[in-house]
């Protein structure tokens, strides 16, 4: 499998991927709360930590990742924000990568959402449950 490092540039490519899987009858209001939407992708695509799986046509599967510093008393953790793959093995190939990416760059986790783990049946690396218990507040009004 071809892959890449995303950039700015794939931003179209990715929201055209996105939203083709949206209902028509209230695609705005989804992606809002999608973790692709423009805002996050603006963040995401130029940190140098997000890749893709390229086909014929172009993007077929894409994660979207940050380094987080000093979470949970590690130093330094590759957070895997969102996984979007068209079949198993580019699932299980994205994975790796960011895998492979966190070994080599010296981090000590690859983290991933409780919601991500399950709604992708993420297994292809053993995954160890983490400290869940934790408090936020709101600094902004949230919907």
């Amino acid at each position: 499998m071809k892959v890449k490092v995303l950039t700015p540039e794939d931003k179209d490519s990715i929201l055209k991927l996105e939203r083709s899987h949206l209902p028509e009858d209230e695609p705005s209001f989804l992606e809002w709360h999608a973790s692709w939407r423009e805002e996050s992708l603006d963040h995401y695509l130029d940190k140098g930590w997000s890749y893709a799986v390229l086909n014929d046509s172009g993007i077929s599967s894409y994660f979207l990742a940050q380094p987080i510093l000093f979470l949970h008393g590690h130093m330094q953790s590759l957070w895997l924000e969102h996984l979007y793959f068209q079949s198993p093995e580019e699932r299980d190939y994205l994975l790796d990568v960011a895998y492979r990416t966190a070994r080599e760059k010296h981090l000590q986790k690859l983290l991933f959402s409780q919601q991500l783990v399950e709604s992708h049946q993420l297994e292809s690396h053993p995954l160890i449950k983490e400290q869940t218990n934790f408090y936020s507040t709101n600094t902004t009004k949230m919907t």
